[in-house]
């Protein structure tokens, strides 16, 4: 399998002539004698950030390689680990016997803080109206309201307000999120993997004991499972 992940300073548009040409590259004779050409699949995965429309889709259906675009469902890959049971798992694979006994609720009180801490929704609803004012957006009876005109910035900043307050754990930036939510359990942990927990995510999990972690399955967010699985379906 291949994973076409983007990266800082490039846009889905300069990606997609990438995956255009890794298909011939795919294809080609070199590999003939090794494996089939059914055993490559090609993924492109995008951060929802604020605006993208989340989903998975297979493009086009039935040609080889097979291609897929995943946009995660919440901002950022690193959102889809905070919830009280997933993080969890890490967070005790991290700390051992020093994990406080009440994890989960302390987990559960952190997130619910983080959905309504009014520093993360300013920041959020700022940088949806920064990429909302890029798209051309109807008035009241469907008709493009000019961009860069007053009306465009009020709905802009409406809507953005609208979706946030609707689902704030969607729209927060992962690694902010993540951040704000392992700074409140810190606290809790015992000494000395108190002084040694990472408030990033991405850290936490490269830290964390894989073999203390009873049920992988259950340490994995269902997109990243689903993706894994549709990657290594012959």
């Amino acid at each position: 399998a291949v994973i076409a992940n983007p990266f800082a300073g490039k846009y889905v548009e300069d990606l997609q002539p990438c995956m255009e040409d890794l298909k011939p590259l795919l294809k080609s004779s070199v590999w003939a004698q090794a494996e089939s050409i059914k055993s490559f699949k090609l993924a492109m995965l995008l951060d929802r950030d604020y605006v993208r429309e989340s989903g998975w889709r297979i493009e086009p259906a039935g040609e080889q390689p097979e291609t897929a675009r995943l946009v995660w469902g919440q901002h950022s890959i690193e959102s889809l680990f905070i919830s009280e049971t997933i993080l969890s798992h890490w967070i005790k694979a991290f700390a051992g016997t020093c994990a406080p006994p009440n994890l989960v609720t302390l987990l559960r009180e952190a997130i619910a803080l983080a959905n309504q801490d009014a520093g993360l929704r300013d920041e959020t609803v700022d940088q949806m109206v920064l990429n909302l004012r890029k798209l051309p957006l109807p008035d009241k009876d469907g008709k493009p309201l000019g961009q860069h005109t007053d009306s465009h910035l009020n709905y802009c900043m409406k809507l953005a307000r609208e979706r946030y307050d609707s689902a704030p754990h969607v729209y927060q930036r992962g690694k902010d999120r993540a951040a704000f939510v392992l700074k409140k359990i810190k606290p809790e942990l015992g000494l000395p993997r108190r002084n040694q927990f990472p408030v990033d995510v991405i850290a936490l999990l490269e830290r964390a004991d894989l073999n203390s972690i009873p049920d992988p399955l259950a340490a994995i967010p269902h997109e990243i499972s689903t993706l894994l699985d549709w990657l290594t379906d012959a």
